[in-house]
């Protein structure tokens, strides 16, 4: 349930699964997901990606990795076989493995709901991506507006229609935690994607939610700071930023979480910036 493997459907119903795994889940977030099959063999990876390579190629990720690695573009079932052919059968039967339909020209949206004792507060943002040591692609940070309150809370900020749409897909994907009775979660985060499919259509759809500490809780735990320290502020807007490479430096103000020589990731430093403070949502 903490990773993304839970975002999509089986496909079929012989199909293996886990102990526990609830078929309702997947039926209501059908519409606030891309077009994709969660698989814990390779007959029913065969299968989905059959299915989906109708379509275009299709993303295969790895539901233990995160910040974009693991992830596998596939476009023949030659190249699948490639694949399950380097991952342990073992890791597949245990964790899975998302089919998902490829999007191009990607904007991910960070959308979340935090709760701490009789504190809540909803946010909206963005995510950023920067290069890392080895020259690719990766997650950068995240800028975010947080609003003290519940989900309805995001309904006062202006924000274009298709960030609104990928809201309320946000949203349906929590509710539809309904379908696991007693599950309990006080950080309840969902990565939206907002992009084109191959027919250069603009789609979106939820990648995959995060109750777990994650990329922008650094940017969460300082909102939730100044919510807890002032009664009167309704919104904050913060960043959290992680930035590659030796003899970086955080700017002036910033709360410093981290700065070290990862052992995956080389030299890092990741920081936080709340850039403003406010007691009305009127000027967001």
């Amino acid at each position: 349930m903490k990773t993304k493997a839970i975002t999509h459907q089986l496909v079929d119903k012989y199909a293996e699964r886990p102990p526990g795994w609830r078929v309702e889940f997947g039926e209501r977030v059908r519409d606030a997901v891309l077009q994709g099959y969660t698989i814990f063999c390779d007959r029913d990876a065969r299968i989905a990606t059959r299915r989906m390579l109708v379509r275009g190629p299709v993303r295969i990720k790895e539901p233990l990795q995160a910040g974009g690695r693991g992830q596998t573009l596939v476009s023949t079932l030659d190249e699948l076989d490639e694949l399950l052919d380097r991952l342990p059968a073992d890791n597949i039967a245990t964790y899975g493995l998302v089919i998902e339909e490829n999007l191009h020209r990607v904007t991910t949206l960070s959308i979340g709901h935090i709760a701490v004792n009789n504190l809540s507060f909803v946010y909206c943002g963005r995510q950023r991506v920067t290069t890392n040591n080895e020259r690719r692609l990766v997650y950068g940070g995240s800028d975010l507006v947080c609003v003290r309150g519940e989900w309805d809370s995001l309904d006062r900020l202006p924000m274009p229609c298709a960030v609104r749409v990928g809201v309320e897909k946000a949203k349906l994907y929590d509710e539809a935690m309904s379908e696991y009775p007693g599950f309990i979660a006080s950080r309840r985060n969902y990565d939206v994607g907002l992009g084109l499919n191959i027919k250069g259509q603009p789609r979106s759809g939820l990648f995959e939610s995060s109750w777990r500490v994650g990329g922008a809780t650094g940017a969460e735990v300082m909102a939730l700071n100044e919510f807890m320290r002032d009664q009167s502020v309704q919104v904050v807007e913060v960043s959290h930023v992680e930035e590659f490479g030796r003899n970086r430096r955080p700017p002036s103000g910033a709360a410093t979480c981290i700065q070290l020589d990862d052992p995956q990731d080389g030299p890092i430093i990741r920081y936080t910036v709340v850039r403003r403070i406010g007691r009305t949502t009127d000027r967001i």
